[in-house]
């Protein structure tokens, strides 16, 4: 090959390249994960996590290898910036399962079950956390009890002044399609229609006044549904995205994710399906479409029973488990941007 053709042959092979990485860099997904800080206290998974006032409140949840203390009860505050507190501990039996969510800049968390070698005990039990009190008074046993004798793995969203409790595994091993409204003034669980599946280890997240839910596990199988509830006319239907159904069943075929809403749409992160997932997806209830976000970057672990909340705008991950083991990494999640190796 003489000269003037290996040149033109390698500008060819150069002008190929640089088209093929245009290529490849346009078809990324969007989503860019950044390492925030990394929780103080023991990793674990399964906790509990609610934001009041711009400040994430993080604690309980379990890890095995504690075998003498594998449930926890150490609550932690979190304003960013690596700016852990420890606040009160949790004052009644530790465990796992445990529903949560926060109303009127106040937390609350319940339910949920422990094990020992012999069988598993269930809590029907209702908490509330307050921040405002002095250090020692900040729990408080609310003077109620989940109705059915309690659950674990149930899931819970707020919409207005109440909240809604649904789902979950009950002590007769049997799964559960039940829906409560719970509001903490009245103290009193309303019994809802059902869901359209039952479930639990699902996710759920609010966009117009309007709960999704999905995902997690029944008897026999995972749940690979969607489902929406519209509190107004108290109607829970499944909703089937357009487009590829397969994406959806993708999606949502998995248990022991962590859900936020960002920018009014959804956003659904790891879990499990056979193997611990590090996927990240999107979805736009106007267009009723998923759309696959860019996974877990490098240093991040596939994770399930993960935690996630959204503090000053900004979407943030904590903990779970992964293949290696607890975690306890917290990473910010910025849906508007491609992924960034350097942050």
């Amino acid at each position: 090959m003489n000269i003037k053709n290996l040149l033109g042959f390698l500008v060819l092979t150069i002008f190929l390249a640089c088209e093929e990485n245009i290529k490849h860099t346009e078809s990324e997904e969007l989503g860019n994960w950044i390492l925030e800080s990394y929780f103080e206290g023991n990793k674990r998974e399964g906790a509990v996590a609610f934001v009041l006032n711009e400040t994430a409140y993080y604690g309980m949840g379990w890890n095995s290898s504690y075998k003498d203390n594998k449930y926890m009860n150490d609550f932690w505050k979190y304003s960013g910036e690596m700016n852990w507190e420890e606040v009160d501990t949790f004052p009644g039996q530790p465990r796992s399962g445990v529903f949560f969510f926060s109303l009127n800049n106040k937390g609350y968390c319940g339910g949920g079950n422990i094990s020992d070698t012999t069988q598993y005990t269930f809590f029907s039990d209702i908490w509330e956390f307050n921040p405002l009190q002095p250090k020692g008074k900040q729990w408080s046993l609310l003077d109620v009890q989940i109705p059915d004798s309690g659950y674990a793995g149930s899931g819970a969203f707020t919409i207005g002044d109440n909240a809604y409790i649904y789902g979950g595994l009950k002590s007769d091993s049997s799964i559960s399609s039940k829906c409560f409204r719970f509001n903490p003034i009245e103290l009193k669980f309303h019994e809802m229609n059902d869901l359209c599946n039952k479930r639990y280890d699902s996710f759920s997240f609010v966009i117009d006044n309007r709960a999704y839910v999905g995902a997690g596990r029944s008897e026999s199988s995972k749940v690979s549904s969607l489902e929406m509830y519209d509190p107004i006319v108290d109607k829970w239907e499944i909703v089937k995205a357009e487009g590829n159904g397969s994406l959806q069943i993708e999606a949502l075929t998995r248990l022991g994710t962590a859900a936020f809403v960002v920018n009014n749409k959804g956003y659904i992160t790891g879990g499990e399906n056979d193997i611990i997932l590090d996927d990240c997806w999107e979805y736009d209830p106007p267009k009723n479409k998923w759309t696959r976000m860019n996974s877990f970057e490098y240093r991040m672990s596939a994770r399930k029973f993960h935690n996630s909340f959204v503090m000053n705008g900004n979407a943030y991950v904590i903990g779970g488990s992964s293949e290696r083991g607890k975690l306890d990494d917290v990473w910010i999640f910025d849906p508007l941007t491609k992924e960034n190796e350097n942050d």
